[in-house]
Formats: C-alpha cells, structure tokens, sequence
C-alpha cells in the first residue's frame, strides 16, 4: 500500500496496544515492515501475538516508553493524563487517533464502513465473509475475532477495505468511505457529545462524506428513521441512500425460521423475490445485520451466489452470542452486549433457544454508562421469564461514582418489582463459585458484558467437562 511509505522509517507507538483494534492496527504495519513498539497496564492474548512477532511492549505506562517514538495512536480508553500521551503532546510528538491510524492505512482503497451503536462488528464480519467467498482478497479490521480470517484483521490485496467505524468518540468523520452503513442509531456516548443533536450531527456528517450513491441505512431503526432520515437527510434533499428492513426498504426480509442457531428468510429487492437466505445466526437483528451486508456487496458489484453462500459460511464473531460449548444438557453461551437494547437483543435470541430456565449473568460495563442509562437497564433487567445474576461494574478504568454499583441496581429493580427472579452475584470469582453449585440440566447459561464476564461460563463449562470426564 504506497500511503503507508511515509510511516516506513518511522517509530510508531501504541498506548494500550492490547486492545482488540489497537492489536489490529499494530498487526497491520508490521505486515508492511513499520516498526512498532507499545503499552499496556496488563498481558493478554494479543500482547503475546505482538510479541512473538518482535514488538517490545511495556506493561506500564510510563513517559520513557515513548521519549524515541516517532508517532503515538490512542484509543479513545486514554485518558489525558496518561503519563506517555502527556509526554507526547509537550513534547510535540504527533498523536494519532485510533480512527484517524486506521484511515491513513485504508487511504489506497475503496472504503466500506460499518457505523451504527449496534451491530458493527457482525455487519462487518458477514462482509468478510462475503468478499472471501467472491475471492476479492479485501483488506478487513474488525472488532471482534472470526475463524475465517483466524482473528480480527487481514490485510489483502483486493480494492476493498472493510472496517467498523466508531461513533463513541466522533472518529469516524476520519474516514472518507466509498460505501457506508448505518446500522442503527442511539443516544449514548453523551459524555464525549455533550447532547443527542450532536450525536446526530456527527452521524450525519459522516454519510455526507460518503461516495455517490453509497448510503446504506436500516428503516427499521427509529434513531435512523427519526434523527437521520426525516431531521436531517430530507431536509438537505441531495443525499441519495439504500434503505432495508423487515417491512420496507430496497431490500427486504421474510422470515421463515428463527431457531436454534439457524435463521432462513425470503429476500426480495425492490419488491422482486431474489433467493432464500439461510444463516447459521438466529435473531431478526441478525436478518437486519445481513440485509445491511447484502446491501454492501451489491454495491461493491458482488455476484448474488457469492453473497448467498458467504452469509451461510458464516458463524459469528467471538463474543456476540457466541456458542462457547455444551455439558450435562446445559448450553453456554457468550455475548459482548452492555447496553439495554442489547441486552434486550440477546434476551429474545435466548429465547428462541430451547431451555428449562435461562440463567442471564450481566456485568454492566463502566460507572458512567450505568448511570446514564440506569432506568434502561431496570427495564431491561425485569423480564420474568429470566434468572438474572448481576456482577460488579466493570470499570474499564473508570473512577467510581458514589450511589452507582451492580448491588443497588439490583436492589432498586427488586424494590420495584418484587416477582422478577434477580440477585446480586458479587465478584467474577464470588459469581462462579455460587453459580457452579445451582446450575443444572437443560439450562441456558448466558454471561453477558463488555469486561471479563466470560470467565465465569468458561470456568464452569471446565470444571463441569472435568468432572464428566473423571
């Protein structure tokens, strides 16, 4: 790729170099021989992965990791005061944002670009799957790992780079897509934006800078519909754009099945029946998550088999509802979800699963989302159909806020509703000792956050295989 020839004697310098798009970034240079080196203030797979490919990586933060660095990239997790990122800026080091990295190292292609508060990382890896299927070797970074690119990045030879854009922090007006998807839009992340017309503004300056005729937008969404669609796109009246959903758009779904891990829908375009779609995905946010997809590779010039059997091909990404193994009848599953409307999503998906009793293990994920969105997650939590079991915050190196903790939740929700089957769990460590001795068989066991609720369904799923085994 010639735009990456200006970083070729450079040093670049990762703050938080094990996280999953930060890791990503970095695997990419070193494909192109660009010395990396970074930070982190704990180990992790991704580290590993770096360091047996020869980066140096500090696990601490500290300014005489950068005082030879050329260029540092943050993501939006560093908070100003980090000692490196200080150095740095007095310094007059150039920083890079993680968005901003990535759209220098896609500025040789055509730029497909996955936005939206839900939905990203699936979206992008039914693409990935898609254009593998059509042999176009496209460049792909994604925010999740899949086996078909046995991680969550590759760097191809094709036109195509496909790649989530994040709205979390506004810095996806770096990127200047040929095609881009809007999946859905929300009102979170105020604390980066202030207010929700911000939010919105941001998302719609971010399809203007999309190529001709390239929008791409799911009607079935109120935020798109209301807040993007009718405030803001009719009124401009010169942006063209794809819709899709299950009741109108340019492409359209009827389900037929949605069950089990597998989903089958008749697809038609434009009021034309095109083929029958089967998945190996179940929940109608899935079907969405494909239509946006389909809809993607059309434009691209992609062939309908192609797309067809690349959407059948594939099974997921890591941590989005991701089946992580079965023992005594009891099925384990994990997902990433750590808003409301995502935790509403993976409820109905569990649902369509058969079970006696769904046992639902939530860990909300940061001080500031909780509280935020507090009233969201009663409401979401108070299903009585479900056993829920809610762990402490994961803080994501947030400070904590006085009066917002997992066990008042809980308590508000119980106080509320006296008949929804809830508990405060504790620890990761408090949460698996106590869950191991009630679970039973033929139950559905969900860990769900953006944090290390996982552990908890891994240990068990272990030490239960062990027992089985012995």
């Amino acid at each position: 790729m010639d735009g990456l020839n200006k970083f070729k004697d450079k040093k670049i310098h990762f703050i938080g170099i094990g996280g999953i798009s930060m890791s990503a970034i970095a695997n990419f240079l070193l494909d192109y021989d660009i010395n990396v080196t970074g930070s982190d203030l704990s180990y992790n797979n991704k580290i590993k992965e770096l360091e047996s490919r020869g980066v140096m990586i500090n696990i601490e933060h500290d300014e005489e990791n950068v005082k030879s660095a050329d260029i540092i990239v943050i993501s939006s997790a560093i908070p100003d005061e980090n000692p490196e990122l200080t150095y740095a800026r007095d310094n007059n080091i150039k920083v890079f944002k993680r968005a901003e990295m990535l759209a220098e190292i896609a500025k040789d292609k055509r730029l497909i670009a996955v936005s939206g508060s839900h939905g990203k990382t699936t979206t992008t890896g039914m693409l990935t799957s898609i254009f593998l299927q059509s042999d176009r070797d496209p460049s792909i970074m994604i925010g999740g790992d899949i086996d078909l690119i046995a991680g969550n990045y590759k760097s191809g030879e094709g036109e195509f780079f496909i790649t989530e854009a994040d709205e979390s922090d506004g810095s996806l007006l770096y990127f200047d897509p040929d095609i881009s998807i809007v999946t859905n839009i929300e009102p979170e992340h105020l604390d980066y934006y202030g207010g929700e017309e911000d939010l919105y503004d941001t998302m719609y300056e971010f399809i203007k800078k999309t190529g001709e005729s390239g929008i791409i937008l799911c009607l079935e969404d109120e935020g798109v519909n209301t807040n993007l669609i009718k405030s803001r796109l009719n009124k401009d009246g010169a942006l063209e754009f794809t819709g899709y959903g299950l009741t109108n758009g340019d492409y359209r779904a009827d389900i037929i099945k949605n069950n089990n891990f597998f989903t089958s829908y008749n697809l038609f375009y434009q009021g034309e029946f095109i083929d029958k779609i089967e998945m190996q995905l179940t929940g109608e946010h899935n079907v969405l998550n494909s239509l946006a997809a389909i809809a993607a590779a059309r434009k691209a010039g992609l062939d309908w088999n192609d797309i067809i059997d690349g959407l059948f091909n594939f099974k997921g990404v890591k941590r989005r509802f991701e089946f992580k193994g079965e023992v005594n009848s009891i099925k384990f599953i994990d997902d990433y979800a750590h808003h409301p409307s995502e935790l509403e999503t993976v409820i109905k998906s569990a649902k369509n699963l058969k079970s006696n009793k769904i046992r639902f293990v939530f860990q909300p994920h940061r001080y500031t989302r909780t509280r935020d969105l507090w009233n969201d997650f009663k409401e979401v939590l108070s299903d009585r159909d479900v056993f829920y079991y809610i762990v402490d915050i994961y803080s994501a190196n947030q400070p904590k806020i006085d009066n917002i903790s997992s066990k008042k939740l809980v308590a508000e929700i119980k106080s509320n509703e006296p008949d929804v089957k809830i508990e405060y769990i504790g620890s990761i460590d408090e949460a698996t000792n106590k869950l191991k001795k009630i679970i039973e068989e033929d139950n559905l066991f969900l860990t769900v956050g953006a944090g290390d609720v996982y552990k908890i369904g891994d240990r068990i799923l272990k030490s239960l295989r062990s027992e089985q085994n012995a």
